[in-house]
């Protein structure tokens, strides 16, 4: 993942929103696949950051074939 790509996620959940993001992930056997993750953060009762959630999927084929040249 691109540092600026990383910076922003990061950067957005730790103030409390969440981000869509695209992401290539790399899996125990070397080989690497595209998510299309949901990250947001887990908050407790007085607001505070306590965990993060991130729900992926498949991303389209096209959308991968736009962001691949960042990654």
């Amino acid at each position: 993942m691109p540092r600026c790509v990383f910076k922003l996620l990061w950067g957005t959940i730790q103030s409390g929103k969440g981000i869509f993001a695209y992401v290539l992930n790399l899996a125990k056997n070397g080989d690497r696949y595209w998510v299309f993750a949901h990250v947001t953060p887990r908050l407790d009762d007085r607001g505070n950051i306590v965990g993060y959630h991130s729900n992926r999927r498949v991303p389209e084929r096209r959308a991968v074939q736009s962001v691949t040249g960042l990654y």
